[in-house]
C-alpha cells in the first residue's frame, strides 16, 4: 500500500500522459474487450456513424484510464482538492434533506469518475454509507475500501445493507449506490430497455424507500475538463408514496440515467456486459419469436 500511495502523489500532467499511454495499449494492443465496448455503443447509437462509433470506442478507453488513476491520486488528495476539482450544480437539493433532518438513498451510474463522485458527494451530508460488493482480491477490495472511505465515508456490503438500517432506525444516514450493475441469474429484477435494449435492474433502492419512507434521489456526473467534474441531483420519489406500480421508481432512475449518459457518451462503462442476460419467455419486452 506504500507503494500505492507514493504513485498517487505523481503530478495531474504525468497522470495524464501515463494514462494516455496505457489508453493506447488497451485499445490497440491489448484490446480489453474492444468488441464487448464497440458492440454496446453500436447498439445504443444505432443512428450514428460507423466514425462517430469508432471515435467514441477509442475515447472511452481514455476515459476508463483517466477513471482508475484518478481514483488512485484520491489517496493522496485533500478534501479541498476534491471540491475544486468536482463542482455541485444544485446543493441545495441535499441541502434541504440534511434541514429537514431525512436519511436518503441516491443512487448513480457507472458514468466517469464514479469514484469521486461517491467521495465528493459525501461532503455534502452526514453519516454517508457507501453500498458495495466485495472483490475477490483482497488486495484490491483493501484498496478500494481505503479510496472509498478516505474521506469518512462508511462502507457497507451489500448483503448487509438492509440489517444495517432495520439496526439504526432513527438515526440519520444516506445510502449511496452504484445501481446499475448486472444482476445474478435468479435475482429477483425488473426489466425496460435501457439503451435502445431491454435490461434487467435491481429493485432494491425502490422498495427499500418504501419500506423506511426516504427520499430517492439521482446522482448525475459529466467532464468539465480533463480532472474536472460537475454533479447534479435529481429526485426520483419522496414520501409519503402513494401505492405505485413495481418498478416505477427504478424506472425514473433508468430514464435518469440514460440522459446523463446521452451527454457525454464515451463517459460510460462499456466495457460491462450490461446487457448479458436475455429476456424470459413470453415477456412483455420480448419481440416475437424471442426467447
Amino acid at each position: 500500500m506504500f507503494f500505492i500511495k507514493l504513485f498517487s502523489r505523481m503530478p495531474f500532467w504525468l497522470l495524464y500522459a501515463l494514462s494516455d499511454g496505457l489508453a493506447w495499449l488497451l485499445y490497440a494492443v491489448i484490446r480489453y474487450r474492444r468488441k464487448v465496448v464497440a458492440d454496446n455503443i453500436r447498439h445504443a447509437f444505432p443512428d450514428q456513424t460507423t466514425d462517430w462509433h469508432r471515435k467514441t470506442v477509442r475515447k472511452f478507453y481514455t476515459s476508463f484510464t483517466d477513471v482508475w488513476l484518478e481514483s488512485l491520486k484520491s489517496l493522496t488528495l485533500s478534501e479541498a482538492q476534491i471540491r475544486q476539482r468536482v463542482q455541485i450544480e444544485n446543493p441545495e437539493l441535499l441541502a434541504s434533506y440534511q434541514q429537514q433532518g431525512l436519511s436518503t438513498i441516491g443512487l448513480a451510474g457507472h458514468i466517469v469518475n464514479w469514484e469521486w463522485l461517491f467521495l465528493r458527494g459525501g461532503m455534502e451530508m452526514k453519516n454517508v454509507w457507501g453500498v458495495y460488493l466485495k472483490v475477490e482480491n483482497p488486495f484490491f477490495d483493501k484498496l478500494m475500501l481505503q479510496i472509498r472511505s478516505h474521506y469518512g465515508n462508511r462502507l457497507i456490503e451489500k448483503a448487509s445493507l438492509l440489517r444495517e438500517l432495520v439496526r439504526s432506525r432513527g438515526q440519520m444516514r444516506n445510502v449511496a449506490m452504484v445501481a446499475d450493475q448486472a444482476p445474478q441469474k435468479g435475482d429477483n429484477y425488473y426489466w425496460q430497455p435501457f439503451m435502445n435494449r431491454p435490461a434487467p435492474f435491481f429493485t432494491s433502492a425502490e422498495k427499500l424507500v418504501q419500506k423506511e419512507e426516504l427520499p430517492l434521489y439521482f446522482v448525475g456526473i459529466k467532464r468539465t475538463g480533463r480532472g474536472r467534474y460537475k454533479l447534479w441531483f435529481e429526485e426520483l420519489g419522496f414520501p409519503p408514496y402513494a401505492p405505485m406500480p413495481e418498478g416505477t421508481l427504478t424506472s425514473r432512475y433508468i430514464d435518469a440515467l440514460e440522459r446523463a449518459i446521452k451527454q457525454q457518451p464515451e463517459n460510460y462503462l462499456w466495457s460491462h456486459k450490461r446487457w448479458k442476460h436475455k429476456l424470459p419467455a413470453g415477456h412483455p419486452l420480448a419481440t416475437p419469436g424471442e426467447a
